[in-house]
C-alpha cells in the first residue's frame, strides 16, 4: 500500500487551526499528525481536559467554527470523523 504524504500546506493549516484553537480553549496539550494505514489518511489530533470533558461533539463543533471563521477549505484538511 502507498504511503499518504503530508505536505507542507496541509501542516500548516493544522497549525493555524491549532493556534486558532489556543484562543479559545488555552488547555490544549498536544496535538499531533497520525497517519491512519488502513486508509492511508493523515489526522489531526488534539488533545485536551476540555474536549475529554465535554465529548467529542463540543470538540467538532469548535473545530469546525475555527475553519468556517478561518475559511480553511475541505480540500486542505477534510472535516469528518
Amino acid at each position: 500500500m502507498a504511503k499518504a504524504i503530508l505536505v507542507e500546506e496541509t501542516i500548516k493549516v493544522g497549525e493555524k487551526i491549532l493556534v486558532e484553537l489556543d484562543k479559545i480553549i488555552p488547555d490544549i496539550i498536544g496535538a499531533f499528525w497520525f497517519l491512519f494505514e488502513e486508509t492511508d489518511e493523515w489526522k489531526l489530533i488534539f488533545i485536551s481536559p476540555t474536549f475529554d470533558e465535554k465529548g467529542p461533539r463540543f470538540a467538532y463543533k469548535l473545530i469546525l467554527d475555527v475553519f468556517q471563521k478561518n475559511s480553511i477549505e475541505e480540500n486542505v484538511i477534510a472535516f469528518e470523523d
